[in-house]
């Protein structure tokens, strides 16, 4: 089944494995956009859910950086807790590859507005993010 960038699946924890990740300004903040794919066998196959993490920054050539206090770092840990963290820049990205996580996925059902959103328009994403 073939999905938009942002579907509407059902709130729920599910089994997620990483597809990539983009880096975004979004309202003037540098963020990481973590991209997952569902892993599995539901009626939401392959569907494509985003984790959003602000950060301190990032640069054209892939890098980015984040401070002690922020959520990836904490994610990270969460996930390799043997990780040295001297540097704040030092996440390869790479070893989330082929990793499975659990991730509880809500939909957002209201606007900034606090007004109800359409069941139709209504997108999932990606809340918090556990080791399987």
């Amino acid at each position: 089944m073939k999905y938009d960038f942002e579907p509407y699946v059902k709130p729920r924890k599910y089994q997620v494995v990483y597809f990539g990740h983009r880096f975004e300004t979004k309202f003037g903040r540098p963020t990481l956009m973590l991209q997952f794919t569902i892993a599995e066998l539901t009626e939401y196959e392959n569907a494509i859910l985003t984790k959003y993490f602000p950060i301190k920054r990032f640069n054209q050539k892939g890098g980015f950086s984040v401070t002690k206090k922020q959520q990836f770092a904490k994610f990270w840990l969460s996930v390799f807790p043997e990780h040295d963290c001297s540097r704040m820049d030092r996440f390869p990205l790479s070893k989330l590859k082929g990793l499975v996580l659990e991730a509880k996925v809500e939909a957002g059902t209201h606007d900034f507005e606090q007004k109800e959103i359409p069941k139709q328009l209504q997108v999932s994403k990606i809340v918090s993010l556990a080791p399987f």
